[in-house]
């Protein structure tokens, strides 16, 4: 049985922007192509979608489909990735760069006020910030939520109590 895949080739050469175009032209119908590199640049890089049985089978067409519209062969190829489409339609959906919290987000998550994420940060007992901007430090989600985890086993609610000393 064929399954869809999504097959990334980077081989060497350079590619002029009529090359480009061509490869774009004859492998429009039936292979979703995408070209990287260009004029200057010593590889290039070709994104095609194949129906193929295996993923082995799928990096040999790619490469015969490739081969069709411009001379390659695999001691070109210098990385090839081969992917379901299924998982690429997955991967794409994640998020590409982290959750961030700013000090708003982050005395949300303790449940204390921004005065008392200040107070903490300043401390050092909050992880190191990612970046310190004009708004204030942001940190990483994950990290905040884990901070958080382990403050709530030893923070204590309310204000400490009052020593009274013992007058003989």
């Amino acid at each position: 049985m064929a399954t869809t895949w999504n097959v990334y080739l980077e081989a060497r050469g350079e590619l002029s922007e009529a090359k480009i175009d061509k490869i774009i032209d004859e492998l429009e119908r039936g292979y979703s192509p995408s070209v990287s590199g260009g004029p200057g640049f010593p590889t290039f890089g070709l994104t095609i979608t194949v129906s193929a049985a295996s993923a082995s089978a799928s990096a040999t067409k790619a490469i015969d489909v490739l081969s069709k519209v411009h001379p390659v062969n695999w001691r070109d190829i210098v990385k090839m990735e081969v992917q379901r489409q299924a998982n690429l339609e997955k991967d794409l959906k994640r998020p590409t760069f982290p959750e961030l919290v700013g000090v708003s987000e982050t005395a949300g998550i303790l449940h204390v006020s921004r005065q008392r994420v200040w107070e903490i940060a300043q401390q050092g007992r909050l992880p190191t910030p990612l970046a310190k901007l004009k708004a204030g430090p942001i940190w990483k989600k994950a990290a905040i939520l884990a901070f958080a985890e382990d403050w709530a086993r030893v923070r204590k609610n309310g204000r400490p109590r009052k020593r009274i000393k013992k007058t003989a």
